[in-house]
């Protein structure tokens, strides 16, 4: 029988869902070192896939959380991207943070956290700013996350994901911006449509010493509106940055 990809939205994941969904983010987390969520749990702990299923709730409450499988065996989710509006961002009202993330937080350890929360964010927020205005990303789109399973990568799955979602750009008029730090996926957002508008060093040290690669912005236009669609990918594939900007 055969098989062709399906992408669906996930807007109030099961248990099974978000185990599934919660394992393709640490999978991503092992192949994107260094990264910020690492830096506060560790790898392969239970905070670690705690604080991802948190991420994940929140997304799938504000945002559109779109999820990849394939029609033969649609409980086998292997890639996934969340959107959110403009205006929403990754945690930054206590509704998002009551998904989860207010328990998860409360295991970090606290040098981490401050280390988080004093040297990281900072560090994103300056070399975002130093790339793109700030009033772009307040009325933009952004993305939390592009990740898809090891042994399903370069098969189309992240760009049918992209694909997807920016299907939500076409109809609100607006153009969109990629924020990557790390040197793969650059071919594919290329290959995509999207351009390089400038980089700019983290300057920040992870947990084990090593330091985080440059911050990249691509943007890709969808229309001739002025408005923008922000897609952002960072070191933890943007996640809990914006929430200590409120």
């Amino acid at each position: 029988m055969s098989s062709h990809l399906l992408i669906r939205r996930i807007t109030q994941p099961t248990d099974g869902e978000l185990e599934k969904l919660a394992s393709i983010r640490i999978e991503s987390d092992n192949d994107l070192r260094p990264n910020f969520i690492t830096d506060l749990t560790g790898s392969g702990t239970p905070l670690q896939r705690e604080i991802w299923k948190a991420i994940i709730r929140a997304g799938c409450l504000a945002g559109y959380h779109f999820a990849a499988y394939f029609s033969n065996n649609p409980d086998e989710l292997i890639g996934e991207v969340t959107f959110y509006p403009p205006g929403v961002h990754v945690m930054a009202d206590e509704e998002q943070r009551e998904q989860g993330w207010n328990t998860a937080a409360a295991k970090i350890f606290p040098e981490k956290l401050l280390k988080f929360v004093n040297v990281n964010v900072p560090a994103y927020n300056t070399a975002v700013t130093s790339v793109i205005d700030p009033s772009v990303k307040d009325r933009s789109w952004s993305v939390n996350t592009l990740a898809v399973l090891p042994s399903y990568r370069r098969r189309g799955i992240a760009t049918a994901l992209l694909r997807e979602a920016e299907k939500l750009v076409a109809e609100s008029h607006h153009s969109s911006i990629i924020l990557e730090t790390y040197g793969w996926n650059v071919q594919m957002y290329l290959g995509l449509g999207y351009q390089l508008v400038g980089s700019h060093a983290m300057g920040v040290v992870s947990e084990e010493g090593e330091q985080y690669p440059d911050l990249q912005v691509f943007k890709k236009d969808f229309s001739l509106s002025s408005d923008f669609l922000s897609i952002f990918i960072d070191p933890c594939h943007w996640t809990l940055l914006r929430m200590h900007r409120h």
